[in-house]
């Protein structure tokens, strides 16, 4: 299980990115348009950088309290979670798309739908190594526009987002 102090500083990281990097919404965006314009360019982003070239919108876009989701998932610090079967992504109420690192969420929740709908080989430690990869990747597609500083800060987040993904695949063998 990932160590709480290390989710803290992940999520330390994603609001110091609210605060210095893009995905803000445009003044007097209503927080649906936001979502809808955070969406719409998170898909495209994974069409022109991923294998998932078809990518369209998942079938539904279900939003969950925090204890609903926990209750879904097992996990309190779950932010979204994809279904297959389903072809839905649930997602908390206080999930933040329009900072960078909800932004990466969204990415890798979205390489999971392409993966559904690809019908990849449906092995759940490839599926969250790639999706883990590929977020990163949407991190680090960041750090040539920041400066020195803010661009070392991305490059650990990234970091962290890879480390993650052996933490995922090494929770599943467990279980």
């Amino acid at each position: 299980m990932v160590s709480k102090g290390r989710v803290f500083t992940v999520w330390a990281l994603g609001l110091f990115f609210f605060a210095v990097f893009g995905f803000r919404p445009v003044l007097g965006q209503t927080q649906d348009d936001a979502w809808s314009a955070a969406v719409k360019d998170a898909i495209a982003w994974v069409r022109a950088n991923t294998p998932y070239t078809e990518l369209t919108s998942p079938r539904f876009w279900v939003s969950l309290s925090p204890d609903d989701m926990a209750a879904k998932v097992l996990d309190r610090n779950v932010t979204a979670y994809y279904v297959c079967s389903e072809t839905a992504l649930y997602y908390r109420t206080d999930f933040n798309v329009r900072n960078l690192f909800g932004a990466s969420i969204l990415i890798h929740e979205l390489v999971h739908h392409g993966q559904c709908i690809t019908r990849r080989a449906r092995n759940s430690c490839a599926w969250e190594q790639e999706s883990y990869a590929i977020q990163a990747k949407f991190l680090r597609s960041y750090k040539a526009r920041q400066d020195a500083a803010n661009a070392e800060r991305l490059e650990r987040v990234a970091v962290e987002v890879e480390r993650t993904a052996n933490q995922a695949c090494d929770q599943m063998r467990t279980r």
